[in-house]
């Protein structure tokens, strides 16, 4: 479509001839963003929402009383009995939400498809979800793929293809 993303395009397009088609890419940044290809490597649609840490610097620039907080290096405590812990509970554990559910989704139509997770928090989203994992059983889990690097390598993969 006319406004997808070059970033969405180039990261979707390096998975696919990385680690075959079709495959989703869970780009964790600034946006959170899903883009899905299928097995003739034609994009399947996605979606965007507020990375994690724009999701928590809205809630400190946005309300009145809330301080900024860092996103945890471990899963937060589920029912936090603090504002700090509050907050990156409620961000974290929608994130695991959204992310589990647009997984399994994508999984019951690719049912092998991999699944590479991109971007600054590709690490910690990875962490969360292997956490949350243990327990609370995911089957796709194992089919995860953290690649941080992924849309740098499809750049350089267009650049190498790119004639003077």
């Amino acid at each position: 479509y006319s406004t997808f993303g070059l970033d969405r395009a180039i990261a979707g397009w390096s998975a696919g001839i990385t680690y075959g088609w079709p495959a989703l890419v869970v780009d964790g940044g600034t946006a959170l963003t899903f883009t899905g290809a299928d097995a003739e490597g034609r994009l399947v649609g996605g979606a965007i929402l507020p990375g994690l840490s724009v999701q928590l610097r809205s809630l400190q620039s946005q309300t009145a009383e809330l301080p900024w907080v860092a996103l945890p290096a471990r899963l937060p405590a589920l029912w936090a009995t603090d504002t700090e812990g509050s907050m990156q509970s409620g961000v974290v554990y929608g994130a695991i939400a959204g992310l589990t559910y647009r997984i399994e989704q994508w999984l019951l139509e690719h049912p092998k498809a991999p699944i590479i997770l991109t971007g600054g928090d590709a690490d910690l989203l990875e962490t969360y979800l292997k956490l949350w994992h243990q327990h609370n059983p995911l089957s796709w889990i194992q089919s995860l793929a953290p690649d941080p690097q992924l849309l740098l390598q499809g750049i350089a993969a267009v650049r190498a293809k790119k004639k003077p």
